[in-house]
């Protein structure tokens, strides 16, 4: 049996929370949501945070969003080795809605995610509305033992 355990969920009508600019964007609170707009054209700029997580186990990170154009990428990251855990591209569309992706932490017990730019121009941009993590724990239900 499986159970999802939501992890980290985060609506940024309520401030940003630690989410923080990666490379150099410029970031801007827009009704309930964060507007990231990118102010390089190299390199993957976007936004992101830090989170601790239990080593060799399934997540699944989803946003709620949209992008200018089709280069802004769910992303999540090995705090210790850099190393990309989400390998595809999972884009955010050009309309408001949920994109998400599960990916295995490996041996890393601290992850960096958010949502990138990829081939990225000055001007492109994201609305964020929403970021939310859940753990997928496996044979999760309780043993019962008789007396």
């Amino acid at each position: 049996m499986n159970q999802l355990t939501k992890i980290h969920t985060w609506c940024f009508g309520s401030g940003v929370d630690g989410y923080i600019a990666n490379q150099n964007v410029k970031l801007d609170k827009v009704c309930d949501a964060i507007r990231v707009t990118s102010r390089q054209c190299t390199s993957t700029p976007g936004i992101r945070r830090n989170i601790n997580v239990v080593a060799n186990t399934d997540y699944i990170l989803s946003v709620k969003g949209y992008s200018s154009k089709k280069n802004a990428f769910l992303w999540a990251m090995d705090n210790n080795t850099k190393e990309r855990l989400i390998k595809c591209y999972e884009y955010l569309d050009c309309t408001n809605s949920w994109k998400s992706f599960k990916f295995n932490t490996g041996n890393t017990t601290n992850i960096d995610f958010g949502v990138l730019f990829t081939s990225p121009k000055i001007g492109d941009f994201m609305v964020i509305a929403e970021f939310e993590l859940v753990r997928c724990d496996y044979n999760c239900c309780p043993t019962t033992t008789s007396q």
